[in-house]
Parts: structure tokens; C-alpha cells; sequence
């Protein structure tokens, strides 16, 4: 038993980022799944680099 998070019954249960283009077609799929938005489709002001 695990207490680091959610366990998983496949690998295959979260889904992947490389299935989608962009962040509103990934939350059109799995709209419960904000946090992993946030993770695979940061917002463009945090890439870009500081000045």
C-alpha cells in the first residue's frame, strides 16, 4: 500500500497528453481532469523566459 497518492489499476488510466492539441480539446475529453490540464497546457506566460 501506497500513501504517496492515488493508485492506478492500468498504466493506461491517465490520459495522455500526445492524444490532444490543446488544452480545451484535452478538458473537452476528460473535463475532470483540470490538474492534469494545468500540468500538460501550461499558461504562455510561464514559458516564457525571464528577461
Amino acid at each position: 500500500m501506497t500513501t504517496n497518492g492515488p493508485v492506478y489499476d492500468s498504466p493506461g488510466a491517465m490520459p495522455e497528453k500526445d492524444d490532444f492539441e490543446s488544452r480545451e480539446a484535452f478538458l473537452a475529453v476528460y473535463p475532470d481532469q483540470e490538474h492534469l490540464a494545468d500540468i500538460y497546457f501550461p499558461p504562455d506566460e510561464d514559458l516564457t523566459p525571464p528577461a
